[in-house]
């Protein structure tokens, strides 16, 4: 999960009274945000495989008697969640290494009441950054903006609404096959 501020950290009461002060749309200072691992992922790099496979289906394969939590079940539909994400990051890897396509770079945040994420650039096979202006051209039906949702899918599940303020960056790289949550906070910021 990328650079967090979240209630009930010290630091939460510290920007709570920086808005008191202020017209109420003030962002937290950088100094206040500290990373943390991806709540589902747990990890800054996910490997996917180059080839998709089967859809990931929902497991009904508990023989426990007892049928799970509430908690046990949302966690088990965050973490399907997030297996399909990455499988459909999987199902366009061909497309986009046919295309030219390296790498895709995306930020997003979450916190408040919404949650967004966002596609930046593309890197191509050449070493070419590919300008905003360009990207339809190069991309030819590769949806990049779907691609950098399912990446933050994928390492998060679902990263919404609530009493937080989240910033992150990733990028999908193709020839690599992975995933990465940016930990370089002066990425993350556009330092």
């Amino acid at each position: 999960m990328p650079y967090y501020l979240g209630e009930g950290e010290p630091e939460w009461d510290e920007y709570m009274n920086m808005l008191e002060d202020s017209d109420g749309h003030t962002e937290p200072p950088i100094s206040l945000f500290k990373y943390v691992e991806p709540w589902i992922a747990t990890t800054t790099v996910l490997q996917f495989p180059d080839t998709p496979g089967p859809q990931p289906e929902e497991n009904n394969t508990d023989s426990s008697p007892q049928p799970p939590s509430p908690f046990e079940s949302f966690m088990r539909e965050r973490k399907l969640f997030a297996d399909r994400a990455l499988w459909n990051i999987s199902r366009v890897t061909a497309k986009c290494r046919a295309r030219g396509i390296k790498r895709v770079f995306g930020d997003y945040d979450g916190g408040g009441d919404e949650s967004f994420t966002y596609f930046r650039s593309i890197e191509m096979s050449d070493g070419r950054v590919v300008p905003m202006e360009s990207i339809r051209t190069e991309t030819n039906g590769v949806d990049c903006e779907k691609l950098i949702l399912d990446a933050a899918s994928a390492l998060m599940g679902y990263f919404d609404a609530g009493e937080f303020v989240l910033h992150g960056a990733l990028v999908i790289d193709f020839d690599a096959c992975t995933v990465t949550d940016e930990k370089d906070v002066n990425v993350v910021f556009g330092q």
